[in-house]
């Protein structure tokens, strides 16, 4: 399973920002010609687009649309991130953005949620207010 497969390579000798460079260099490869790396990031993106589908059907299975946002190296590939937007906003169910904060400011986010803490935020922009 794909669950498998990242404790397989999520290791000190294998950290996620290793494996995320991955992705870069099968990119490059990819712009030259080779199909082979070309079908390996298209793949990443479906595989990553299914696990927010799962993620969307388990969570949030009424919502009209849901805003999806990414993070991380491996959508530095412009074809892992087409092909999983591509997929995604393809029902027109999703739409899919860039994250307005960073994996640090996520992660400070969700330790306020979990001590019950409902901060007001705004964008880095300045432009909008909401309560998360």
């Amino acid at each position: 399973s794909a669950n498998e497969v990242l404790h397989l390579f999520y290791t000190s000798e294998w950290a996620r920002s290793r494996v995320a460079r991955l992705a870069l260099q099968v990119e490059r490869i990819a712009k030259s010609g080779d199909e082979s790396a070309a079908q390996i990031l298209r793949s990443a993106g479906e595989k990553l687009a299914e696990f927010v589908f799962a993620a969307q059907t388990a969570l949030l299975p009424i919502e009209p649309v849901v805003s999806v946002s990414y993070i991380g190296g491996v959508f530095h590939s412009a074809t892992v991130l087409s092909t999983f937007t591509q997929l995604l906003e393809k029902g027109g169910k999703m739409q899919v953005k860039p994250p307005l904060w960073g994996a640090d400011a996520g992660a400070l986010i969700e330790a306020y949620h979990l001590a019950g803490v409902n901060p007001v935020l705004a964008d880095p922009a300045g432009s909008v207010n909401f309560r998360t």
